[in-house]
């Protein structure tokens, strides 16, 4: 809570006035106190983002085409990671066509400045399937990016996959068997870890059911790579911009706390689906702002949400 008493300021006006934060930020904020509040200007980047700062590569073969599933992935500053996961996407999307699935892999970049666009664009130029690439002129936060790809995807499930991890072949194949349930608003498999300094394997997570009362009583266990009904995503409003005012990295937990509190069912795979690298420098390690504070928020939007369904 002190995190947010602290920043108050900053938020109201980054709320209020965007441009004006953006101002101050650029002309007047030190830079040790940009660094604390850099989650509040992605957000006014957000907010003022259009549709004419976004530029597209396609592969040879690209359509806009209808397609059963888009995988999306997200990247910022994760160049040397980045070809890995891509490759990875388009390995688990021709075994998946090999079942009659079709599949198209969109890189949306968040204005990376690590070379990472130059390595996107050439693997998708390559491509001889369908694969896009979407260049964001300003830096606006991973929900942005992930946001930015569901709306330019032409699939009916839609799966996601950070920059620095990685698909199993079977995935797309695996989740999509799920899904034949109509109801079903998303579905997701079991993840390994590994650990980048040791290149040894870790825990497996995302290996339980999915219980909405154990993600609001005991936090979440649940990885965003997943695949996810688009028609369910966007009637929800895709992942939270707004969390990254008080904290990052609980976009994921916000999300199948919101599913879940709308009605949704959600069903859960008991294969490995992908593989995830734990590093020391990734997002999650990185995080900054009052935890404590966005749990306790998403959770009383949570609560909130289910007393006025069940008065409805």
């Amino acid at each position: 809570m002190w995190y947010v008493f602290k920043r108050s300021p900053a938020i109201i006006l980054a709320v209020l006035f965007p441009s004006v934060f953006l101002f101050f930020f650029r002309t007047i904020i030190s830079d040790s106190w940009k660094k604390k509040i850099a989650p509040i200007a992605r957000y006014c980047r957000w907010r003022l983002l259009r549709q004419q700062d976004i530029q597209t590569i396609v592969s040879t073969q690209y359509t806009d085409d209808a397609v059963d599933v888009s995988i999306i992935i997200p990247n910022f500053n994760y160049n040397n990671f980045i070809p890995k996961a891509i490759h990875s996407a388009f390995n688990t999307a021709d075994h998946a066509l090999n079942e009659g699935i079709t599949t198209e892999v969109i890189v949306v970049d968040d204005n990376s400045d690590d070379g990472s666009r130059a390595t996107i664009e050439s693997i998708i130029k390559a491509r001889s399937k369908p694969a896009k690439a979407i260049f964001l002129k300003s830096n606006c936060g991973l929900s942005n990016a992930r946001n930015t790809g569901m709306q330019a995807s032409n699939g009916e499930l839609l799966l996601f996959l950070d920059s620095d991890n990685w698909l199993n072949d079977n995935a797309v194949t695996s989740l999509c068997a799920s899904m034949k349930d109509k109801k079903a608003a998303a579905s997701y498999g079991k993840i390994q870890t590994w650990h980048l300094k040791s290149g040894k394997k870790g825990v497996v997570f995302s290996d339980q059911p999915y219980n909405l009362e154990r993600l609001l009583t005991r936090g979440n266990y649940i990885d965003a790579m997943a695949m996810y009904r688009k028609k369910t995503l966007v009637s929800l409003g895709g992942f939270s911009t707004r969390l990254q005012l008080f904290s990052w990295c609980y976009e994921d937990y916000e999300l199948w706390v919101r599913i879940g509190t709308y009605g949704h069912s959600v069903i859960n795979i008991p294969d490995i689906i992908g593989e995830y690298l734990f590093k020391e420098d990734s997002l999650i390690t990185k995080a900054r702002g009052d935890k404590a504070f966005t749990t306790k928020l998403i959770r009383l939007q949570a609560r909130s949400r289910m007393l006025f369904r069940k008065f409805k």
